[in-house]
Order: structure tokens, then C-alpha cells, then sequence
């Protein structure tokens, strides 16, 4: 049988003969004009000679389509080819080239056909920075390094913690996350000499199984009775004997455990790695800078000040790996457009034509309608599998039963133990348990406009949701964590005093404003976070989860 490359040529040297003899006079020698030719190979990946009489534009194969959107290869296709005939006039629109796009798919290629384990593939061969990392764990025993959103942080601990494992090594992988321990815990270290844990699980456990007294985990005692009970635990028994001694220790999201209560959870980790980190093997994965949602904001405090002190170790030389390899190019560029932000990637491993979406809605009624028809758009008209969706909002899901003929399923542990993730079903979760996973297709959603401004006008703060969360924020959180008040009970009042004003669109007076002023420059100065800054946070450890296709509802 002819093979599709000769089909093709044979067939455009037929096509020339017949334009030859019936092209009207008018339009010109066709010899001129040439014939731009496509072969479309889904299912094939080619490897290119210097001897192909193919140009490299003229062939689509499954890696190009990996990569790229078929309008625009195919478009590129057409424009190199004119590019050699610069005589040649160009009869393509955007039209014209869906036609030909739908063509070529019509018998041999659909959206249902795409090969996400193909396009899942690993992209991360250890580049230069992620290798001098690994030598430097090797070579020194511990390390901490910072990286932003799909840099490989977690693909290097998991490198570690598998081969000190294959060496008997008792390892212990720590996260912040329940979701992304699960997860690890079933995909990745399967090994039974590596314990995969979230710390505040791990130190409940720990209590509950060695005290008659336990304790129950919730948002209070994360703020230091947790800890405090722990370690309390761990003096009083023998750790060797409760097997609780590790050879080496990983901490993922270490920006989360360093932080918040940063130095109770170092004193846990120090008591059960043996050597403690002064001596110790340990390696720490870190991003303060975009994924810090946990941590205090403080200005003034050093975050891994108590990791310096506890393990002896200057720590000042901390590598960056700015090098992406989860997103595509064209979702980067757009969502820092979007922003308003410079980049703080250095470059994109993974590259792709399919652009963001970001849809403005007016109301919780509207942003459920534009919800439904956009899963529609995704699942019915692009054929795209319900499993590679997820739904991520700030808060809880809701209005999901609103929205008719799908099947949803939430992302917990049991998700990944009870092999949840087979069912063709849309996934949702909050952001905030969805830190360190990833899907092909992410549809953000439940946030207003808020995390669009980064005004450096500290006026354009006086919301009053900020003025609530100050006022919050100064009578129990940073009491609680310092020990003193930031603001007199008369600053406090006066806070709730105006938040009232504003939510009910009652204008300010000077004396008010100014009064504002003091007090958000002590908030800032001391930790608190505006809650458009927040927002900002939220919104961009969300939207780096996407693999492939990012869609934005907002509300204005």
C-alpha cells in the first residue's frame, strides 16, 4: 500500500497538472504559485532527516498535536509555504483554515483521541539548577532551596526520598497539603520504607497513640497547643523503641510548616530525625514568594531564621529554579498580562496554542450559567474527558447541584485511596487543598475582582472586608502569636466603627481616614495581609495547576 507521505506527493503533482490546464489566464502561472501540502499523522510521532524532501511545517504529527493547537500549525504551514513563493497571493482566512482543519480531522482525528498520558509525559530530565540541588543533598547531607509553580520542587524530594529508600533508609516525606500526601502515597512512593504523612496529621497520630489525654485537630490548635503537645509527647517516650527515629527527612510546601508556628514544627521535626538537622540528612522545598497562603506576611521576620538556628547551617545561598515545567508558555504570558505582573519564570518546558479564558460574571447566578456552559463547551463540543477537568474556588464548592447532567467528585484523600480518580467524573476542590496537584484542564472560579488590584495606594485598601479583617486580625490572631496587643481596644472599635460606615457606602471623615492610615501601616508593617493580596496568592497558586487549558470566572 501507498504510505500517506507518497499519497500526498502523488497527489499534489496531480493537483498541479489539472490547475495547469484549467487555472484561468488571469490568475497567473500556477509554476508560481506552487501548492501547499499538509499531512495530518495523529497516532505517529516522526523523526526528521536532512534527506525528507518534507519541509518540517508540512507534517502534523501526535507530538506537534501534543503541543499545539491544528489551526495554528496549520496556518504556519501556509505561511512557510508562501514564504517560497513571494509572487503568491494568500486566499486563507481564519475560515478557510478551520475548513481545512476540520478536513484533515474528519475521518482521522478527534479531541477524544488525544493521548493525555502521551501528553503527561515527563518533562523534567533534571536541568543544571535541579542537578546542583541533588549534588549539593548528596554531598552536604541537607539542603533548602526555593521554586516557584512547576519548577520540579516536588519531582527532586521524591528522586531523593526513592533512592535513600532503595538503600534501606527509613525516610519520612512530609507535606502540608492531606490531598498531595495522598496522592504521593499512592503514585509516587509506594515503597514501604517511606512514610508519607501531613505534618499535623503525623503529630496527632503521634499524640493519640502515645497519650491517654489526645487531642483533636481543628483550626485552634494548629496555632501552637498542637505542637506543644507533640513534643511534649515525644520527651516522654523512647523514640527508637515507638520506632519513630527517620534516616532522612523531606519537607515539601515548606513555606507552609516553616512560617506559621515555624519553630514548634522544626523542634517536632528535629526530635525524630536522627541527628536532628545539625547533623542530620534533610532537604526542604520551599515557595514564600507566590504559594504562601498560610504564612504570617510578617515584613520584619526572616522565615528561615529558626531553620538557621536549629540546624547551625548558614543557609544563605538558596537556589531559585524558575524554569517551568508543568504550564504552557501561552497560559503564562496571559495570566501575567492579566495580573499586570513581570514573569518570574525564566522559561517554559511545555509549549501549547490554547490560550487562557477569563470571563467576567455580575452576579452568583451568572457565574453558575457561564460555569454550566463553559463544562459544557469542554465536555460536549471539545469531547474533552470529564476526569481531566477540575473545579477549584477559594471557599468550599457551591451551586454545583445547579448545574444538570454531570457528575462531580470531590478531591480528598479517599479520592486517591479508594481509586476515586478512575471515575469519569469532574473533579472540584478548594484551592487551598488542590496545592501541588495538577490537572490538564483548571476552571477557576468563586473569586470577585479584588485580586486584580495591586495599587500600591494604601487608601485603596479601605474595604470593608479589609477593615473587618484588620480588626480581626489585631484582637486575636497577632495577640495570640506575640503575646501583646497591636492596637488599644479604642484603635479596635474605631475599625469596627468604619467598617460599618463602609458597608453601609457612609463616606469617611479626614479624621477617619487618617486614623485608617496608622492603623493599616502598623497591620502591614506587623504581618496582616489585605485581602486583594491574598486573593492575588490564591489566584495564582490555583491557576499554575493547569497543565494544558485555564479558565477565569470572576465576579465583578
Amino acid at each position: 500500500k501507498t504510505q500517506p507521505i507518497e499519497q500526498s506527493e502523488k497527489q499534489r503533482h496531480s493537483l498541479m497538472d489539472y490547475l495547469k490546464s484549467n487555472l484561468p489566464a488571469s490568475l497567473g502561472d500556477v509554476s508560481k504559485i506552487g501548492c501547499a501540502r499538509i499531512v495530518l499523522l495523529p497516532f505517529s510521532e516522526l523523526f526528521f532527516s536532512e534527506s525528507v524532501s518534507f519541509r518540517k511545517s508540512e507534517i502534523i504529527d501526535k507530538y506537534k498535536l501534543s503541543e499545539n493547537n491544528l489551526n495554528s500549525l496549520i496556518e504556519n504551514s501556509i505561511k512557510e509555504h508562501f514564504s517560497n513563493y513571494q509572487s503568491s497571493p494568500s486566499f486563507f482566512s481564519e475560515k478557510n483554515i478551520d475548513s481545512i482543519s476540520k478536513s484533515l480531522m474528519s475521518n482521522s482525528y478527534s479531541p477524544q483521541e488525544i493521548d493525555y498520558d502521551y501528553l503527561n509525559k515527563d518533562l523534567s530530565k533534571f536541568d543544571d539548577y535541579q542537578k546542583g540541588i541533588i549534588d549539593s543533598h548528596e554531598n552536604s547531607q541537607n539542603v533548602i532551596f526555593r521554586g516557584y509553580p512547576g519548577t520540579g520542587k516536588t519531582n527532586i524530594l521524591v528522586y531523593l526520598a526513592k533512592k535513600w529508600a532503595k538503600q534501606n533508609k527509613k525516610i519520612l516525606y512530609l507535606t502540608f497539603n492531606r490531598n498531595l500526601a495522598a496522592k504521593l502515597d499512592v503514585f509516587d512512593m509506594p515503597e514501604k520504607n517511606i512514610y508519607v504523612e501531613p505534618l499535623f496529621d503525623f503529630m496527632e497520630k503521634i499524640i493519640n497513640d502515645n497519650s491517654t489525654l489526645g487531642i483533636e485537630i481543628n483550626n485552634e490548635v494548629y496555632e501552637g497547643p498542637l505542637q506543644e503537645k507533640a513534643i511534649e509527647v515525644l520527651e516522654s517516650i523512647n523514640l527508637e523503641e515507638k520506632d519513630l527515629i527517620f534516616d532522612h527527612i523531606f519537607i515539601d510546601e515548606g513555606q507552609d510548616l516553616l512560617d506559621r508556628q515555624g519553630e514548634y514544627n522544626l523542634l517536632f521535626v528535629d526530635k525524630i530525625l536522627r541527628n536532628g538537622f545539625e547533623n542530620g540528612w534533610w532537604a526542604i522545598a520551599t515557595d514564600f514568594e507566590t504559594q504562601n497562603i498560610y504564612g504570617t506576611n510578617d515584613e520584619k521576620k526572616d522565615p528561615i531564621q529558626h531553620l538557621r538556628d536549629i540546624s547551625k547551617k548558614d543557609l544563605s545561598q538558596l537556589v531559585t529554579l524558575k524554569r517551568n515545567y508543568r504550564n504552557t508558555q501561552s497560559n503564562g504570558d496571559k495570566i501575567f498580562e492579566f495580573l499586570d505582573e513581570k514573569s518570574f519564570f525564566d522559561v517554559y518546558i511545555r509549549k501549547n496554542k490554547l490560550l487562557p479564558e477569563f470571563i467576567k460574571c455580575d452576579s452568583d447566578e451568572s457565574e453558575t450559567n457561564e460555569l454550566s456552559m463553559l463544562i459544557k463547551k469542554l465536555i460536549v463540543d471539545q469531547k474533552i474527558p470529564a476526569k481531566e477537568i477540575v473545579l477549584l474556588s477559594p471557599k468550599k464548592a457551591k451551586n454545583l447541584s445547579d448545574i444538570k447532567g454531570y457528575e462531580f467528585v470531590e478531591v480528598n484523600s479517599d479520592f486517591f485511596y479508594e481509586r476515586k480518580y478512575k471515575e469519569n467524573k469532574i473533579r472540584y476542590s478548594t484551592i487551598h487543598s488542590y496545592k501541588g496537584l495538577e490537572s490538564f484542564y483548571v476552571i477557576l472560579y468563586g473569586f470577585g475582582n479584588e485580586f486584580l488590584s495591586n495599587s500600591e495606594n494604601i487608601k485603596d485598601l479601605f474595604t470593608e472586608q479589609n477593615i473587618r479583617n484588620l480588626a480581626g486580625y489585631a484582637e486575636k490572631e497577632y495577640a495570640y502569636r506575640n503575646g501583646e496587643e497591636l492596637l488599644p481596644k479604642d484603635d479596635r472599635d474605631l475599625l469596627w466603627k468604619c467598617q460599618a460606615y463602609v458597608k453601609r457606602g457612609q463616606e469617611l471623615t479626614d479624621e477617619q481616614i487618617s486614623e485608617l492610615e496608622r492603623m493599616f501601616k502598623l497591620g502591614l508593617k506587623s504581618g496582616f495581609e489585605p485581602h486583594n493580596k491574598y486573593s492575588r496568592k490564591l489566584f495564582h497558586t490555583g491557576a499554575w495547576r493547569s497543565l494544558l487549558g485555564l479558565y477565569v470566572l470572576y465576579k465583578d
